[in-house]
């Protein structure tokens, strides 16, 4: 897949989002800047991590030192058995839960540094990497729970150290979210692989538990299981209510700040799609809701952007307002009869040119033959119909109806001859136009069909072309697009209408026809600019 533009959380459209595949992945993933990436992922997992355990020791230390120096008899505690423990238990517990952090880590990066795909068990485990590094850190913190409560006799000791590494293992979780997004969206490979259903509903009901339950429970428990006698002197009591709703509201605002980026990035993308981008992408770096939020919007963009190449694809081949006019009618077969003008262009020594030129010298030189007549009759508010080998048929009338299509028709026939003598080489064609009523539809079948026109005015205009490569100026037209084009003009072909004149040549039987033509000839004007007639 290609690179698609992607929104991440802080800038609008940047970068590249690229979903792996086997043949993709090695040229993205592999090198230096997929290690430095990497490694740089684990430096930002271990500073959040030492971070808010620091913050999380600072508040033991503060709740046992001030707020309450005593165990739940009422005695003193013995400070300094406590810090030597402590300093001994830190230890410990850093060295091997750096080890498994090393470990986990390098499950979870070493497919991205050495450019492969993760398997099934290290993508699983990218996107439970912050959770399973949160619950580990847990278990720490639970542990120095029960061992301190048994040291200082004190239930509530215990209760508030596994309290405090709750909201510590909980802001672990939501500080390890954000560095960790690119990992899951490489993992992911643009298919959200998670099963879980309304995942947010319950991580705001998770997080409110962590951020609210949890520190008013421990500030309850704080007040049951204080010394019998004792008074709980009201700074303390503020202070432990402050510290509280500070925890439970910098839980709540991460996880809410989590949900908020992520859904105002896809609102950022949905308006980038509405000014008409539709190759933006949003990473799918969530295994939830979220990320199926992402990969249901990324879908929609495919298919809009796949649905505008089409229609643009569709445009070009039959022309802008015969892709609207498709749209409008659901590509019935059949079509309207209505009045209209047919423009019929053939160049002329064709052969003899193509027996001389490679292939190649004949491709380009028709591609600025038609090129010429396109930027003319596009100017007229005609529609080209369609380019057989060295010829072009040109509608006016149709699909859009036209009150002056015949003037349009005869307009742009009379700047053709102008417009090709530009050209290298001088091209010289015959340019036919007549009006009449026609059928202008689809035909064909209904697995395979075009938008056409249908009808004598058609085989005149071919006639007429055919003559008009042995007139002087190469345009001829009957006598109905003359009829056709007394009245209003727009002001393009009234210009050209007015460097020269149409006159009548002679009343002739076409070749296939049994009904006489009459024929009129374009009259070019002189140099100083005077009609020609």
């Amino acid at each position: 897949m290609t690179s698609d533009n992607t929104l991440d959380d802080a800038s609008p459209v940047r970068g590249a989002t690229v979903q792996l595949t086997e043949a993709h992945a090695p040229q993205h993933l592999r090198g230096v800047q997929a290690a430095q990436q990497a490694d740089g992922l684990r430096w930002a997992i271990r500073i959040r991590f030492a971070a808010a355990n620091v913050v999380g020791g600072m508040l033991v230390w503060v709740y046992l030192r001030f707020l309450f120096p005593w165990n739940d008899a009422g005695r003193p505690r013995d400070d300094a058995l406590n810090e030597r423990v402590f300093l001994a238990y830190l230890i410990v517990v850093t060295l091997i839960a750096f080890l498994i952090q090393n470990v986990l880590m390098n499950l979870a990066v070493r497919w991205a540094e050495r450019g492969r795909l993760p398997g099934r068990f290290r993508r699983g485990l990218v996107l439970r990497l912050a959770l399973t590094l949160s619950v580990q850190n847990y278990l720490w913190w639970a542990l120095a729970g029960l061992i301190f409560a048994w040291l200082n006799h004190s239930p509530r000791v215990g209760i508030g150290i596994a309290v405090v590494g709750l909201v510590t293992s909980t802001s672990i979780y939501l500080l390890l979210d954000r560095p960790i997004r690119p990992l899951i969206d490489l993992a992911q490979a643009g298919q959200v692989l998670g099963r879980r259903q309304r995942d947010v509903e319950r991580r705001i009901w998770l997080f409110w538990l962590l951020g609210s339950g949890l520190p008013l429970l421990a500030v309850g428990l704080a007040l049951l299981t204080s010394p019998t006698g004792r008074a709980m002197p009201h700074w303390r009591l503020a202070a432990l209510l402050g510290a509280g709703l500070g925890a439970g509201g910098a839980v709540m605002w991460g996880a809410a700040s989590s949900t908020g980026r992520r859904i105002e990035r896809v609102r950022r993308a949905m308006g980038e799609v509405g000014e008409g981008n539709f190759d933006v992408r949003v990473p799918l770096d969530d295994g939830g809701d979220l990320g199926r939020l992402a990969a249901g919007f990324n879908s929609m963009t495919e298919g809009l952007e796949e649905r505008a190449v089409l229609h643009d694809l569709f445009g070009r081949h039959v022309g802008r307002d015969v892709a609207r006019w498709a749209m409008d009618h659901q590509h019935d077969l059949g079509g309207e009869e209505r009045q209209l003008s047919v423009l019929f262009v053939d160049l002329d020594g064709f052969t003899a040119y193509s027996e001389t030129h490679a292939p190649r010298e004949v491709v380009k030189m028709l591609n600025r033959f038609f090129g010429a007549i396109a930027d003319v009759v596009t100017a007229h508010g005609g529609w080209i119909n369609k380019f057989e080998g060295d010829a072009a048929l040109c509608i006016f009338g149709a699909p859009v109806p036209q009150a002056d299509h015949g003037a349009r028709a005869l307009g742009a026939a009379a700047e053709l001859p102008s417009a090709l003598a530009k050209l290298p080489g001088s091209p010289r064609a015959g340019v036919g136009v007549a009006t009449g009523t026609a059928l202008a539809g689809y035909v064909g079948t209904p697995d395979r069909h075009e938008y056409t026109v249908i009808g004598d005015v058609v085989n005149i205009a071919a006639r007429l072309c055919e003559g008009a490569k042995h007139s002087e100026s190469g345009v001829l037209a009957d006598a109905g697009s003359i009829a056709a084009a007394d009245g209003g003009a727009n002001p393009a072909s009234r210009r050209a209408l007015d460097s020269g004149c149409y006159a009548l040549r002679e009343t002739v039987q076409l070749r296939g026809r049994t009904q006489e033509t009459e024929v009129y000839e374009l009259l070019l004007g002189g140099s100083d600019g005077t009609p020609g007639c």
